[in-house]
C-alpha cells in the first residue's frame, strides 16, 4: 500500500514539474478575446498589431486589453477606454490606453499590466517587460 501512495506522490510532482517547465519557457502569446478592427500596419509593412478584447469575471468582471503583433502578445492590460494604436517608426508601437500611454519596441519590449506573464524565464531572457 505504502508503495502505490509513494507512486502517486511521485506521479503527481513530476506532473507538477513538466506544467511548471511548460509554463516557464513557452512564448507569451494569446488569441482570446475578440478582435478589434482590421490590424495595423507598420510603415515598412513587416509588423500587423491586432487588438483584442476579453470580457473576464462574469458581471463583476472587466475587459481586458490585448496587442498582438506577428506571434507575439506584446501589450496586456485593464481596458480603460478603445486602444488608440500608432506606429512612431516600423519596429515601434504607441499604444494608448485611456490618460495612459507607453510605446515598446515590438521585437524587444511587452508589457503586462498585472506582471505575470513578466516573470516567465523565456519572456526574461528574449525581451525587457514591463508591469503596472
Amino acid at each position: 500500500m505504502r508503495k502505490i501512495i509513494w507512486f502517486g506522490i511521485g506521479i503527481a510532482l513530476i506532473g507538477l514539474a513538466v506544467n511548471w517547465g511548460i509554463w516557464t519557457t513557452s512564448e507569451w502569446y494569446t488569441e482570446r478575446g475578440e478582435v478589434d478592427g482590421d490590424p495595423i500596419v507598420s510603415p515598412n509593412h513587416q509588423h500587423e498589431a491586432v487588438i483584442r478584447y476579453e470580457l473576464y469575471g462574469g458581471a463583476a468582471g472587466g475587459v481586458r486589453a490585448i496587442v498582438n503583433v506577428g506571434n507575439r502578445t506584446i501589450y496586456v492590460a485593464e481596458a480603460r477606454e478603445r486602444l488608440h494604436l500608432v506606429w512612431e517608426t516600423e519596429d515601434v508601437l504607441r499604444i494608448e490606453n485611456g490618460n495612459f500611454q507607453l510605446a515598446l519596441h515590438v521585437d524587444k519590449e511587452r508589457y503586462d499590466e498585472s506582471g505575470r506573464q513578466c516573470k516567465k524565464y523565456i519572456v526574461k531572457k528574449h525581451s525587457t517587460c514591463y508591469e503596472g
